[in-house]
């Protein structure tokens, strides 16, 4: 009995270091890293640490990934971020515009609001719907993230 108890713990403790050893290994191969991503990002808060934090997020993204694909969907208040009018950004979002994040503003919320498309920076593009916009890239078998805090 005593050896059947020394066995199991031997097996418990190697089981033990084995998955501290695993946990260490990164998460991702270099292939992996090169692959071809696609992500989609919801945006809908007019709160500017948000809007901070997204334009934080899209350059590390852009870093970590290099060859990611990136829609960012402004929706809702969202919007405020990609308003000639009100936006604390505009030279960052035209940086990662230029560096290929497609920046979309849903038209519902600009009519709602009683907007024209002029009303948005030179450098975003218009959906008909933020909300289907981002259902239909997940369909596609983009990647979902949510943007902000």
């Amino acid at each position: 009995m005593k050896t059947f108890f020394t066995y199991l713990a031997i097996l418990l403790l190697s089981a033990e270091v084995s998955s501290v050893v695993y946990a260490q290994q990164p998460t991702h191969t270099m292939s992996q890293k090169d692959a071809q991503h696609k992500v989609v990002v919801q945006f809908s808060t007019a709160d500017t640490l948000s809007q901070g934090a997204l334009i934080k997020n899209l350059n590390n993204l852009l870093k970590g990934l290099p060859n990611v694909q990136v829609e960012v969907v402004f929706h809702g208040p969202g919007i405020d971020m990609m308003l000639t009018q009100s936006s604390k950004y505009t030279n960052l979002l035209e940086d990662l515009s230029k560096k290929g994040v497609a920046l979309a503003v849903c038209e519902n919320t600009l009519r709602s609001r009683k907007l024209d498309k002029t009303s948005i920076l030179s450098f975003g593009q218009t959906v008909p719907s933020g909300v289907v916009e981002v259902i239909l890239k997940q369909e596609q078998g983009w990647s979902y993230l949510k943007g902000g805090l």
